[in-house]
Formats: C-alpha cells, structure tokens, sequence
C-alpha cells in the first residue's frame, strides 16, 4: 500500500492549480507558502478510512467531519484531490484538503481520527513527505 501513496499525485486546486508528488519539490507548494507566510503544510483526507472503499455518503459525511475540525484551526485551507498514479486504477479520487501552516503532530492526529493510513506532510523545503501513520504512532 505505501507504494500506490508515494506515486500518487496530490492535486491542489489554489487559484493556480498544480500537483504534488511525494519526494519531489513542489513550486506550487513553495508559492503558497510565501503567499501566506508560513512554513509547513498537510496534504489530509477523510476518504476511504483505513483504505477501505465506502460510499460516497460515508465519505462525504467524513469530509463535513474534517473540514469542521479544520475550521477550528483557523489556518488558510485549500480543496484537493488525491489521485491513483495509475490510469487504468479503478480506486476513485479521494477528495483532500491542504492545510497551511498546521502542526506536524495536529496533523497527524487528524489522520489518525479519520482512519487514515497515511497523510502527506509538506516541510519547509516544499518536498511532500509520506507519513505511514502507523510508524508515526510507535516513534
């Protein structure tokens, strides 16, 4: 499963869209960040809770759920998509969220909350990293 999240593609949909992909320097990211003065950001979902297809009813309520709590942040948040590398890949996009300026550890429990297996951390050198939450958890 780590292999199909680190060729994904992490679509942000900011005023001018681009893609992310994990260990390669995102310009975008690097834009954001100078636009809105911060350091760090989380690619996070709700979808698909430990990457188990459900409805979209089941999705669309977890993202509701998430998005409240990104609310309470009161951090710039931008919509996404995370997106299977592979075209012929019948797993549907999973609508995201990238969240500037948020703390590792705040991100991290979100993803744990929602059930995920794994969220994209955006460090300070704008290069997405991914976070298996699983060994997050044991360090």
């Amino acid at each position: 499963m780590e292999g199909v999240y680190r060729r994904a593609l992490y679509r942000v949909d900011a005023r001018e869209p681009f893609v992310m992909r994990v260990g390669c320097y995102s310009e975008g990211l690097q834009r954001l960040y100078e636009t809105f003065d911060c350091r760090s950001a989380a690619f996070l979902t709700a979808a698909n809770p430990g990457g188990v297809k459900v409805s979209d009813t089941v999705n669309f309520r977890a993202e509701a759920r998430l998005a409240q709590q990104l609310d309470a942040f009161s951090l710039p948040v931008t919509s996404g998509v995370g997106l299977d590398a592979d075209e012929t890949s019948d797993w549907p996009g999973e609508r995201s969220f990238l969240v500037l300026g948020i703390e590792r550890s705040n991100a991290v429990r979100l993803g744990l909350q929602h059930a995920q297996l794994a969220i994209i951390w955006c460090p300070e050198t704008a290069i997405p990293e991914l976070l298996m939450l699983e060994r997050e958890t044991r360090e």
